[in-house]
């Protein structure tokens, strides 16, 4: 099952207090104050400008806002003139524009801010400095001294190698402040430059190690540098000598997450449920988590405790959903899918409500289903078709399911899916010059795609004596997914073919070690039949038609072997 969590560094972003968003607009959007007063001609200048900006003429709106902010000293005014002069392209009006804003108001970061950045496109360095100068020292008093401030506000820069050098200006006299020091490690960071963002760091760490924006941005410095491992000892560290930190422990739960340490992450997010017993987040992570170890009942409860809480979370009912499927309990699958009403699982909700639907008998309903899926989200159109298809050659209604598929393929011509999943449906109706020709305008299209150079290698071998060409197709397949069980068993059935018994049996079982599989086990049954090895034949057939006795390939083999 697959595995949805915030990671570190979302839980890092989450952690880090007065974060801006990296934007790459010159001028943040804000609404105007109102605080402009116009006489009637100013009023008829301010139309114009209104005007000429819903007709895209942003010169024109520009000029009129520019002369509109100097009669009257506003800075609204002047603020959509250097928007509208950025949008004309014009940045000597912007800068005009900007440069009266500040004379207007001469501490407005906003403006600062976006003045800073514009003379730093221009590449006038000095200027650009000035104000950054200004504005740190603005915020001398304040948490940071004003070095954060400009740190984030020059990791927005397109011009990398001018912020950082404006950055070392306004920091060269300031060498022993630690402030200033972590201010440059995290420029550092923004930019890639993952060595100095360490070194910068480390007299910060010297004096503040136990700060959780120090101890977080370390982790996510060593984390860049790839060393994870490094980086989980550091931040195991942290969690141990601050036992009570949310932030620093969910992050490290986070990071063991993506490091796929999944017993662990769940052990530190029941750790979590205790210092948060509320907290709808960890509990979320608990069930998935606990889902992904196997563990039915924990996640259940899990994602019951937040439906009875209320939760909003479209994820709730579709895990719970996934675990009503995994105990075959399809009705409260049903009622769970359809509870499924928004977010990132809508759409594969609205498909397994299709695929159970045609479990239980209704075709139908499930066609038209996924009919409305197809017509409301288009997206999924192609996804829609394939479900479709498939539960059509689930129910071996192998004609219907052609038929959607080529329908698909009329408004999604060389679609390889689509042809890939119609080329298996004319294999399963024996039409192999169908079959072939399809997966060939596959591997026209592309030449390295796996699941075409296995089914045509495969299907060679099987139904065919080309066996020169199948083993052309299924060793080019092998060299691009050598540990691929589909591909290693049909390597290992072509052997078989060949009447090469102990190659055969090499590769089926290699294939078996990476994935345990019905027709593959059908397979290694077939060949240790056919090789003498009855006994050890019996034993692997009766084991796979116990966990699949209705696996249409295995009961064949059963009836070919008369067993």
């Amino acid at each position: 099952m697959a595995i949805t969590i915030v990671t570190f560094a979302g839980l890092v972003s989450c952690a880090s207090t007065n974060k801006q968003t990296k934007s790459t607009a010159l001028i943040a959007p804000q609404q105007s104050t109102g605080e402009s007063s116009l006489d009637k001609e100013d009023l008829y200048d301010y139309l114009v400008a209104d005007i000429s900006t819903q007709r895209q003429q942003h010169n024109v709106a520009a000029a009129n806002y520019l002369a509109l902010a100097r009669r009257n000293a506003d800075t609204s005014l002047a603020e959509l003139a250097a928007r509208s002069a950025m949008q004309a392209g014009d940045s000597k009006q912007a800068l005009e524009a900007l440069e009266l804003w500040l004379d207007i108001k001469p501490n407005d970061e906003r403006a600062l801010a976006s003045v800073t950045r514009l003379y730093l496109s221009e590449q006038r360095v000095d200027d650009a400095y000035a104000r950054l100068e200004q504005i740190r020292v603005s915020r001398a008093e304040e948490e940071g001294k004003g070095f954060l401030y400009v740190a984030r506000l020059l990791a927005a820069a397109r011009q990398r190698d001018a912020a950082a050098g404006l950055m070392d200006r306004l920091t060269a006299e300031h060498s022993d402040d630690i402030d200033a020091a972590y201010a440059t490690s995290y420029l550092a960071l923004q930019f890639g430059q993952y060595e100095r963002a360490n070194r910068e760091l480390e007299p910060v760490l010297q004096q503040r190690g136990e700060q959780q924006q120090v101890i977080l941005q370390k982790t996510l410095i060593l984390r860049r540098m790839q060393k994870n491992d490094e980086a989980a000892e550091f931040l195991a560290a942290a969690v141990a000598r601050q036992a009570n930190n949310f932030d620093l422990r969910s992050a490290y739960a986070g990071l063991l997450v993506d490091a796929g340490r999944y017993e662990e992450a769940l052990d530190q997010y029941q750790r979590l449920s205790e210092l948060a017993p509320d907290n709808d987040e960890v509990t979320f992570a608990r069930g998935l988590l606990s889902l992904q170890l196997q563990q039915i009942d924990a996640a259940e409860m899990q994602f019951k405790a937040l439906s009875q809480r209320g939760s909003s979370n479209p994820g709730v009912p579709y895990n719970l959903a996934r675990i009503a499927e995994v105990r075959e309990d399809i009705d409260s699958a049903l009622r769970f899918y359809s509870q499924v009403t928004g977010g990132q699982n809508y759409t594969e909700a609205q498909l397994r409500i299709a695929v159970l639907t045609a479990i239980q008998g209704d075709i139908p309903t499930a066609r038209a289903q996924l009919g409305v899926l197809r017509t409301n989200i288009p997206a999924m159109a192609v996804q829609a078709s394939l479900t479709e298809g498939g539960l059509l050659q689930d129910a071996n209604l192998f004609d219907e399911a052609i038929a959607v598929y080529t329908e698909a393929l009329t408004t999604k011509p060389g679609n390889t899916q689509l042809l890939y999943a119609r080329s298996l449906a004319y294999a399963q109706t024996d039409r192999f010059e169908l079959f072939e020709q399809d997966v060939q305008v596959i591997l026209a299209r592309d030449a390295n795609n796996t699941d075409a150079l296995n089914a045509l290698g495969y299907y060679l071998a099987d139904s065919t004596t080309r066996y020169d060409e199948a083993e052309k197709y299924i060793k080019r397949a092998l060299e691009l997914k050598g540990e691929s069980h589909f591909i290693l068993d049909s390597y290992g059935w072509l052997q078989f073919r060949l009447g090469r018994y102990d190659e055969a049996l090499s590769y089926i079982r290699r294939a078996l070690d990476i994935q345990s599989d019905t027709e593959i086990s059908a397979h290694l049954g077939e060949i240790l039949w056919v090789k003498g090895e009855r006994e050890e034949a019996r034993r692997v057939l009766r084991k796979a038609s116990k966990e699949d006795p209705e696996n249409k390939v295995l009961q064949e083999v059963i009836q070919r072997l008369g067993l």
